[in-house]
């Protein structure tokens, strides 16, 4: 599934399923997912969502949750998933571009 939408700022977010897992920089366990967010150092770099790592995030752990919940997104709900997302793509992007900012969106 493939659904444009709002993103950090009002950018457009294009969400893609695919059969790939990135693992999880520090962990080394397979994320929930992972998105390629703008950051103002490199240009751009991936976000991964990390059930172990990102748990206990106020924007990731709904995020976690609802995974947990529902599995995946589909046309059910994909309204719910995406604001969950969105929130996720926020945090993960202001991250990425503060100096010694991390992979993740949660502020570690």
């Amino acid at each position: 599934m493939t659904r444009p939408g709002p993103g950090p700022g009002g950018v457009p977010v294009t969400v893609e399923t695919t059969a790939e897992t990135v693992d999880c920089p520090d962990c080394s366990r397979p994320g929930i997912m992972s998105a390629v967010v703008p950051d103002t150092i490199t240009g751009s770099g991936v976000a991964v969502l990390c059930e172990t790592c990102d748990i206990d995030h106020p924007d990731a752990g709904p995020l976690i949750t609802y995974f947990a919940v529902h599995g995946q997104i589909n046309l059910e709900n994909v309204d719910q998933g995406s604001a969950l997302i969105a929130r996720w793509l926020v945090t993960a992007q202001a991250k990425r571009s503060s100096p010694g900012g991390s992979h993740r969106g949660d502020g570690c």
